[in-house]
């Protein structure tokens, strides 16, 4: 399993572990307690996901320039004049 499919499971985890997070918002007596809660089970699922997304950004970015590197290779080739050998 390469790295961007692997990087996808702390989003996974971080999705579950704020929803067990927001069970425990019935807990909170007050208001400002409300939102501490519901600000850290979103950024126990947000910070996972923005990782994981940059992650998968850099390999595309990367896979983008082999490939443009590729076709580049493939256009300087056909610009050649072809040899003919004569026997």
């Amino acid at each position: 399993m390469n790295l961007t499919k692997l990087i996808w499971i702390a989003p996974l985890l971080g999705a579950i572990l704020g929803g067990i997070e927001l069970l425990a918002l019935g807990g909170a007596e007050s208001a400002p307690q409300q939102a501490a809660v519901a600000a850290m089970a979103c950024g126990v699922a947000v910070v996972p996901y923005v990782l994981a997304r940059a992650v998968q950004a850099l390999a595309d970015a990367e896979n983008h320039q082999r490939q443009m590197d590729l076709l580049a290779k493939i256009a300087d080739g056909i610009g050649k004049p072809a040899v003919i050998s004569e026997t």
